[in-house]
């Protein structure tokens, strides 16, 4: 069962209305308030109709109209399909001077490789008077000179580590959040007036709000600015790079 329908029957229960006598107050027909106890929103009006049942229903069971408007909204929601990723040009064709650009550097490769290649092949000459150095051993005080004298080779230093991002959140009063972190799903629910929850993610953190104004937040412990007004629906991503912004 979805959480809004869940709610709402909750709700309706906690108050010890029946449907009927929900009927009756809010002058929606008893089967349609089956129908959003189920979670069936598919077999009912759509639009500013839906928005008018819920509200009314909210006022009489008193929650949030704003917060059960948003979270229908959440739960609602087509999501599209993802665009198809765009073919990459090959840059010899989009650029007309890149085979210019790029004859010098690689008809100087080939002239290294066919250098290597001509050296692989030179044998010494027997009639030569050239003496071959052979290797000698050394003591460990030249060992040492040599050390010293030859260059030290550098090591190429790892790209440097994000420290990661870490969001606590806390519901002012009824909120609806989805909350993911690298992309892997942590919150998807309806928080009540004071309940909590930590979000840490190692590249980004992405938020769905279904009341901007009922969400109060910090970012690796200090406070976040406000995000909207009160019922507004806000997305939000949140990274080591951009986390400032969101500080006063």
């Amino acid at each position: 069962m979805p959480e809004l329908a869940a709610l709402l029957r909750g709700a309706r229960e906690d108050a010890g209305l029946s449907r009927q006598e929900l009927a009756a107050r809010t002058k929606i027909r008893v089967s349609t308030l089956e129908a959003m106890e189920r979670g069936e929103f598919d077999r009912l009006p759509r639009g500013v109709f839906m928005r008018g049942f819920l509200r009314a229903c909210a006022r009489e069971l008193n929650l949030d109209p704003e917060a059960v408007v948003a979270s229908y909204s959440l739960e609602t929601i087509v999501h599209p399909a993802p665009a198809p990723p765009l073919a990459q040009p090959d840059p010899l064709l989009a650029e007309p001077n890149a085979i210019r650009r790029y004859w010098r550097p690689l008809a100087a490769g080939v002239a290294f490789l066919l250098f290597v290649s001509f050296l692989a092949r030179v044998r010494p000459d027997p009639a030569s008077d050239a003496v071959v150095p052979r290797p000698v051993a050394t003591t460990g005080v030249e060992a040492a000179r040599n050390a010293k004298s030859s260059p030290t080779p550098r090591v190429a230093s790892a790209p440097p580590r994000a420290d990661g991002v870490e969001v606590a959140i806390r519901a002012a009063r009824p909120l609806w959040l989805e909350a993911t972190a690298d992309g892997q799903q942590r919150v998807y629910r309806l928080m009540n007036a004071g309940e909590r929850e930590t979000i840490a993610a190692r590249s980004e953190v992405r938020l769905r709000v279904g009341d901007a104004a009922a969400m109060q937040y910090s970012i690796d412990g200090r406070p976040g600015r406000p995000l909207g007004p009160s019922g507004a629906v806000r997305n939000v991503r949140i990274t080591p790079a951009n986390a400032k912004t969101f500080l006063p």
